[in-house]
């Protein structure tokens, strides 16, 4: 996925996220407004892009990113951990299995990118159907 693209998206979601959607509220912040986000932002970016969830952990503090179908890893959320912060191992989440608070703060910031994503994605399909850039 081309870096225009990934830029465009995580606008989207940096003026979506709060404290009301990360995991540990009293966490978040401005500064880093990534923090806690992972979960419901990989669930959401697999409903538009499809691919594979996964878990792993970053200093042992657990983290959700997608793989997309072509099998490249996006992860628009890891900034809110050091670049040389270490990386454990990961397994495949299934999003139907997330536990019931992460199901509410999905809902919140769902509905707060959903029309912005919505637009984000098919003005992307118009312009490849007629040729234009992907």
């Amino acid at each position: 996925m081309d870096a225009r693209r990934i830029s465009a998206i995580r606008t989207v979601f940096e003026k979506a996220w709060d404290a009301s959607t990360a995991w540990k509220a009293e966490q978040w912040s401005r500064d880093v407004p990534s923090t806690g986000q992972c979960a419901v932002t990989t669930v959401i970016l697999q409903k538009y892009l499809g691919g594979t969830i996964l878990r792993t952990t970053y200093d042992n503090v657990p983290h959700y990113l997608l793989v997309l179908p072509s099998g490249e890893e996006l992860d628009i959320t890891r900034d809110q951990f050091r670049p040389e912060a270490a990386r454990g191992p990961s397994k495949t989440v299934d999003p139907h299995q997330l536990s019931r608070s992460t199901r509410v703060r999905l809902r919140i910031l769902e509905e707060r990118v959903a029309p912005a994503l919505d637009a984000l994605m098919h003005v992307r399909h118009e312009r490849t159907a007629r040729g234009g850039l992907e």
